[in-house]
């Protein structure tokens, strides 16, 4: 070691450079040597301490500022002549490199070796003193290879002392902060923090100063910077302090890491989870959680809180004619009208589709409505997002017209409703705007509510009817208008014994609405195959009779209905042929090319199908001739009106008439119900129909009451 002074610049991989003394009349270089580095007055205690803390700390010294301590008091006492006789050579050989070996002492690692080397600086006019440099020779070994990790990690290092000045900084320290070393040694690093994240060095536990503290890690705290060049940053710091021997906290090591991805990433996230991609509104998440905090605060006396549902109406004519990327960007302007529509403080959110709603105070100045308790303000917000809907789109040089639904709902502090609820609400008057016409605004009110409280209280009645094994059923008798004779029995569920005293068109109406249909049908169709399966069990000789049901809007139009039917009828020894199934002329008005799909597939497993009320709803003749169904059922107003005798110009007579001689024409078996007395059968078996139903044949009555019957009017 002789020759190696003890002012030349340490280099990143622990060996000097000879090429550049430092100066040592900067206190901050000197602090920054790897080594403990003394200057000696003339009674052997250090009057000036530099280089890093930790390199004292290894050495034995308590802290930097103990001054108390002799050199030859550090050493072993037998090497205590070794130092005394280095000291006097360096004396005699002013500004050269004096080398011993001792042994000293640290509280860490006992008794060690360590090298001294002294340099009788004097003479020079900024040191006067002796200049004695403490290395370890294992320390040296440690330190070079901790050097190289320190100058190659990307994460920041660096010490501070009790005053939070860099004693000891990396280049990622440099790279994090835009902070060069010569700018962070001996100062404040602080300059890079905002000033409402400074509390952020605090992050020692309260009593760590304390000597018998635990002094552990402390935990991350991270840090959002902005660089002199304006990028911004976010760092993750950490810090453990350095002890001196006698327990004392004489410093911080600290780490800054770059968490800049990670944070930017989880902000995406955060952001994705509670806003919609596309228009960048937010997310029936954001809608839910920003509704709940509302009402919260609307029940501690503040604002009452209005939700605005809004239906696009004729979304799907502009995907179906221009792509989905054109309905893509029409939604994104459908979203720019309403932010635009909207006050500072209305929230705007996609719930999915074409489907938005708008949260708005419910309390103003203006009148409230009649109905619902909804404030003029509300309906203002609702007709300016209306008359801005209603405008026309430039859709990729394509001009589109659309317009939109809007449900009102409301809620005051009063009402014990729940975020979801309130949506729902908004969501049932949207639902009855777009009944209604469409284009126009509804406000969920008295009525509406008494209508969701029937409709749930259906549901829930037809939800427990579906895990019963079978439905109850009404059978009205079918027969040949010819002879009368009984060929089977047309079937619908018997919704007294079942417990919903509602008529059936409400019923079947609830049941679409909420998602139902196909499996009402499959129970309607399973418990025709039981019954019949029970018949065809009887002694041999009993009648077995076909059954008929009138499928659902929903059913007829489920393209898997016929292999359902098809698994129901596996598990059977039941003839397809004695099932019949009717496929209800709306649905043919809604789907043509669905309901002949489900028609064919019925028909190809042998099951009688028919259409069923042709006359009922709006549909066409080439809708009766396209559709592979070999029966047509008439509707019940056209069969009622030829009860009685025509008189001259009976338009309704005329329909009925030339409907029933198209569908002759065209092969199909007509069917006539509701048949009230012998004249009314004659009639319509005068214009053709072959088959009918109604009192005229009996009334109707339950499968086990059916043997019975036909056994009298046998």
């Amino acid at each position: 070691m002789a020759g190696v002074s003890p002012f030349v610049a340490p280099r990143d991989d622990g060996t000097d450079t000879a090429a550049e003394p430092l100066d040592v009349r900067d206190p901050g270089v000197l602090r920054a040597l790897a080594d403990a580095v003394a200057i000696l007055g003339p009674d052997l205690r250090p009057r000036i301490m530099l280089g890093r803390l930790g390199a004292y700390v290894d050495a034995g010294f308590s802290r930097i500022g103990d001054l108390d301590v002799k050199l030859v008091d550090w050493v072993h006492r037998d090497d205590q002549r070794v130092v005394f006789e280095g000291l006097t050579r360096s004396r005699s050989l002013p500004g050269v490199d004096v080398e011993i070996r001792v042994r000293a002492h640290n509280e860490h690692d006992g008794w060690h070796d360590m090298t001294l080397v002294f340099c009788n600086l004097l003479d020079h006019p900024d040191i006067r003193g002796t200049v004695v440099r403490a290395v370890d020779q294992t320390v040296f070994d440690r330190e070079a290879r901790w050097r190289t990790l320190f100058g190659a990690s990307p994460i920041g290092i660096f010490e501070v002392d009790l005053d939070e000045r860099c004693t000891l900084v990396n280049p990622a320290f440099e790279r994090l902060t835009g902070l060069c070393a010569h700018e962070a040694l001996g100062h404040g690093w602080s300059t890079v923090i905002p000033p409402d994240e400074i509390r952020c060095l605090d992050v020692a536990p309260a009593d760590a100063r304390e000597p018998d503290a635990d002094g552990g890690d402390a935990p991350a705290c991270e840090l959002h910077i902005s660089l002199p060049n304006g990028v911004q940053r976010w760092l993750s710091l950490r810090s453990v302090p350095l002890r001196a021997t006698d327990g004392r906290v004489a410093g911080y090591l600290r780490t800054l890491e770059d968490v800049t991805d990670r944070k930017v990433l989880e902000e995406q996230l955060e952001h994705d989870a509670t806003h919609d991609r596309l228009t960048g509104l937010g997310s029936r998440a954001l809608l839910l959680e920003e509704l709940s905090a509302a009402l919260a605060r609307a029940r501690r006396g503040g604002a009452g809180v209005a939700l605005l549902f809004i239906d696009l109406d004729g979304f799907k004519r502009v995907n179906d004619m221009l792509g989905h990327a054109s309905g893509d960007e029409l939604l994104v302007q459908v979203a720019d009208r309403l932010r635009g529509a909207l006050r500072t403080g209305d929230l705007c959110v996609r719930l999915g589709g074409d489907e938005f709603v708008v949260g708005c105070s419910n309390s103003d100045d203006v009148d409230r409505d009649a109905r619902g308790g909804v404030s003029g303000h509300a309906l203002h917000i609702a007709q300016r997002v209306l008359d801005a809907l209603n405008q026309p789109y430039d859709i990729h040089g394509h001009e589109m017209l659309i317009g939109a639904s809007i449900g009102i709902a409301s809620a005051s502090g009063e009402d014990p409703i729940s975020a979801e609820q309130l949506l729902s609400n908004a969501d049932v008057a949207a639902y009855r705007a777009k009944r209604m016409g469409r284009g126009r605004i509804e406000i969920f009110d008295d009525e509406l509510r008494r209508q969701l409280a029937r409709t749930r209280r259906i549901s829930r009645t037809v939800g427990r009817l579906l895990d019963q094994p079978r439905l109850p059923l009404l059978c009205s008798p079918l027969a040949k208008l010819d002879d009368r004779s009984i060929v089977g029995f047309d079937c619908v569920v018997d919704w007294e014994t079942a417990g919903v005293l509602e008529d059936a068109a409400t019923i079947e109406s609830v049941v679409e609405e909420a998602g139902m249909a196909r499996a009402l049908d499959v129970a309607l169709v399973r418990t025709m195959v039981a019954h019949i399966g029970d018949w065809k069990r009887k002694p041999p000789g009993a009648i077995v009779p076909g059954l008929g049901i009138t499928l659902t809007r929903g059913g007829a139009l489920s393209p898997v209905l016929p292999e359902i039917v098809r698994d129901v009828l596996a598990r059977s020894d039941v003839l397809p042929a004695l099932c019949w199934l009717g496929i209800p002329e709306t649905a043919v008005a809604h789907d043509l090319e669905v309901a002949t799909l489900v028609a064919e597939g019925l028909r190809d497993l042998g099951l009688g199908v028919g259409l069923r009320d042709f006359g009922s709803a709006v549909s066409s003749l080439e809708q009766l001739r396209l559709l592979p169904a070999p029966t047509t059922t008439v509707a019940g107003p056209l069969v009622a009106a030829a009860r009685t005798a025509p008189s001259p110009g009976d338009a309704s007579t005329a329909l009925l008439a030339a409907i029933v001689a198209y569908a002759r024409a065209l092969g199909r078996v007509v069917v006539a119900i509701d048949l009230h007395d012998d004249e009314h059968v004659s009639r319509l078996r005068e214009l053709g129909c072959t088959f009918g139903t109604g009192p005229a044949f009996g009334p109707p009555i339950r499968p086990d009451e059916v043997e019975a019957f036909l056994a009298a009017r046998s």
